[in-house]
């Protein structure tokens, strides 16, 4: 488990403590300050490298709901569905009928991010906002929406088990394909 979510922060403190070691070094000519600042911002360069190579639980879920979201875009229900539990029947059967029946344009984005692990590391919940140019017969419009999606893992894999859709600035849950919150 890395010791923060991002690297920014540690690899910010380096450059302070690098900064700090080089006005200190220019002020009284030691090399053994010098040496400080360089192995400071070599440890910087470590730390990044090291962020981009642990990748977390966490980080996992977020990249799962890229990829439905990518593979929902293409209408491809079979990579879609590759990213649920067996087990989760009505999930399955409402992803199935809204990619045939909802037109996503290249406009996709999500945002607003936020996942939570639960029960020691074995399941987590995320809470995103997707936002598109959506086509549901008879509307064609800009769509905000703001989801929850329940994770289990299988295994090395991170499985959907529940979806919900929230409304844009309460957490209460809407029917998802409610036309009235689009």
């Amino acid at each position: 488990m890395w010791f923060t979510e991002d690297a920014l922060s540690p690899i910010f403190f380096c450059g302070v403590a690098a900064l700090v070691l080089l006005w200190w070094w220019r002020t009284t000519s030691q090399k053994a300050l010098l040496k400080g600042a360089v192995a400071v911002v070599a440890l910087a360069g470590v730390i990044f490298i090291v962020e981009r190579l642990i990748v977390t639980d966490a980080e996992r879920v977020e990249i799962a709901v890229y990829d439905i979201a990518d593979a929902f875009r293409d209408k491809d229900l079979d990579r879609t569905l590759s990213h649920f539990s067996e087990d989760a029947i009505d999930e399955r059967t409402l992803v199935t009928w809204a990619i045939k029946t909802v037109d996503i344009e290249d406009d996709l984005r999500i945002t607003d991010v936020s996942v939570t692990l639960l029960d020691q590391g074995t399941r987590a919940r995320i809470r995103f906002r997707a936002n598109a140019t959506a086509t549901y017969s008879p509307y064609h419009d800009r769509v905000r929406t703001r989801w929850e999606f329940d994770f289990e893992r299988h295994g090395d894999e991170w499985k959907v088990t529940g979806i919900r859709r929230m409304h844009l600035i309460k957490d209460e849950y809407l029917n998802p394909f409610d036309p009235s919150a689009m």
